[in-house]
């Protein structure tokens, strides 16, 4: 049995969500004594981060229970 709609649609979000917190939605600083452009990862993002992987596997596992069901046909 393939997955359901919502549960693709709802990885598809985390997915996006990591993406944006690994550094792509992160903010370019420029340092004006050296005119050098450094880009800043805060420490809340990589706790961000870490807390959408965990979110995504669990979710994951879920669904995975949903719809593939362990009971007495194994």
């Amino acid at each position: 049995m393939a997955m359901p709609w919502w549960a693709e649609i709802l990885i598809i979000i985390l997915n996006i969500l990591l993406g944006i917190s690994s550094g792509y939605g992160s903010a370019k600083i420029v340092n004006k004594k050296k005119d050098s452009k450094t880009l800043i990862i805060p420490k809340e993002i990589k706790k961000i981060k870490k807390q959408l992987y965990k979110l995504n596997n669990k979710i994951e596992f879920l669904i995975d229970n949903l719809t593939h069901p362990k009971g007495n046909n194994e």
